[in-house]
């Protein structure tokens, strides 16, 4: 086959079992394959539509936020406190590992202010508690 010809059917793309071109040169530039490009419209139209409907739950999200905040706002507006209803609502959607977790964190909690309650009472402690307001 002669240079020409290879040319002429380069610039004429590729075809495929059923006779279709499925690639052409733009220009002379490289080749593209006109099926990978139909596949990536098809993707990217599926791409779309997971950004879009991640938009919308995103939007919600925010939304709920919002309403959960205004009724920390009004609850501490009526007298309760916002940090103590904050722990409780977290800890309403806590699951067994993290309830576990949270757990450990204030027995641990519990044993170091012990520990250190006992330090503070005692004659060292005191003397440095005592240095410290010198």
């Amino acid at each position: 086959m002669s240079a020409s010809t290879r040319q002429r059917r380069s610039a004429m793309g590729r075809r495929g079992s059923n006779g279709i071109r499925t690639s052409v040169s733009i220009a002379g530039g490289e080749e593209i394959d006109v099926t990978d490009a139909m596949n990536r419209v098809g993707a990217n139209a599926d791409l779309r539509q997971f950004l879009d409907r991640a938009i919308v739950l995103e939007d919600q999200r925010r939304d709920a936020a919002k309403g959960v905040k205004d009724v920390l706002d009004e609850a501490q507006g009526a007298g309760f406190d916002r940090k103590a209803l904050t722990l409780l609502l977290k800890r309403h959607f806590e699951d067994d590992t993290q309830r576990a977790a949270r757990k450990a964190t204030e027995t641990a909690l519990e044993l170091m202010e012990r520990a250190l309650g006992d330090f503070i009472t005692s004659p060292l402690g005191e003397a440095a508690r005592a240095s410290m307001h010198a």
